[in-house]
């Protein structure tokens, strides 16, 4: 976690470090904002290589939901040096 900048980076399994997900509208925030987009994906039932395909499973469906909530209330957001 400490070769990142600003130690953003989230443990996902023991030693296996991963970047956060989320910002759908690239406003460097994860946030409601970003809600709605995702909402839109799993409604049209969109799979393949999307951005609002969070988890990567190839589908963007409700699994991705608990990443982007989880994210917003970590207040998740962009830190530049």
């Amino acid at each position: 976690a400490s070769k990142a900048y600003g130690d953003n980076m989230i443990e996902v399994e023991p030693g296996i470090w991963a970047l956060f997900t989320g910002d759908l509208d690239a406003n460097e925030n994860i946030d409601l904002q970003d809600t709605p987009l995702l909402e839109n994906d799993i409604t049209n039932f969109v799979f393949g290589f999307y951005a609002t395909d969070l988890n990567g499973d190839g589908n963007v469906d409700i699994l991705d939901s608990d990443i982007l909530q989880t994210n917003i209330n970590g207040f998740i957001y962009a830190i530049y040096p």
